[in-house]
């Protein structure tokens, strides 16, 4: 496996992240939001690729996805949002688009991993400092799957699944594991593993990855992430909205 070849795994979630060259913002505007969001909707109708999680932030896309049929439909679904979002962005604002040649992805174990990067991803607008409450920002799938009158068409994971017998018990479940917040070592690991392209998960995932590539393809990960979504913990940032 060359250095510039990506990990793709079939019927594995991986997280996803596509930039923009020095952060330069492609999405500007609310319309340019919203249009990014029906392109993953129509993409993921197109492709073999279910959406368990998603944020975009003006100049960054973040993804949990896991590929269902070949895992090269990652690729095929990141060049679909790519090239759109790019000719859009050029047809309103006039300019070529910022995006960065590359995606970067890491295969993520099915496991309590999962949830960790969900939580990260929804979190992201709360720790890059756009809003001061989580309930605030509408360009991710929280309030997808946090919201009572919000219309979902994700595709919740079974890590996800496994948090209560019905929508209310699961999204009150996970409500309380995003009270627990981010833990830096694992943020860390995981950002330290999308950027260059590694694996995460246990040592015996990422052993079974480096042997099927022949070589190996991790940095060693810091303890596990955090169990239960049910212990207790401070409320997230300003969270202020009603069960």
């Amino acid at each position: 496996m060359s250095s510039k070849e990506r990990v793709l795994l079939q019927g594995v979630p991986h997280y996803v992240v596509h930039k923009t060259r020095d952060g330069s913002p492609i999405f500007r505007t609310t319309v340019d939001f919203n249009y990014c969001e029906r392109q993953l909707l129509e993409l993921r109708r197109e492709y073999e690729v279910e959406i368990h999680a998603w944020c975009l932030l003006p100049g960054e896309v973040h993804l949990l996805i896991t590929p269902t049929g070949r895992a090269t439909e990652v690729s095929r679904f990141m060049k679909g949002l790519s090239c759109r979002t790019a000719l859009f962005f050029k047809k309103i604002h006039g300019e070529e688009s910022p995006w960065e040649s590359r995606f970067l992805s890491t295969p993520v174990q099915p496991s309590q991993w999962v949830l960790t990067i969900m939580r990260m991803i929804e979190l992201l607008p709360v720790t890059r400092g756009l809003v001061q409450k989580i309930n605030q920002y509408a360009h991710s799938s929280l309030r997808m799957r946090c919201e009572k009158t919000q219309t979902s068409w994700l595709d919740d994971p079974e890590e996800y699944l496994r948090l209560g017998t019905n929508r209310d018990e699961r999204r009150l479940a996970y409500r309380e594991y995003l009270r627990m917040g981010n833990n830096p070592k694992e943020v860390d690991f995981i950002v330290n593993a999308v950027t260059r392209g590694l694996v995460t998960g246990s040592d015996r995932f990422i052993r079974e990855v480096a042997e099927k590539y022949g070589e190996r393809v991790y940095g060693r990960p810091r303890g596990r992430p955090r169990k239960s979504p049910r212990q207790e913990g401070e409320s997230p940032p300003g969270d202020d909205s009603e069960e």
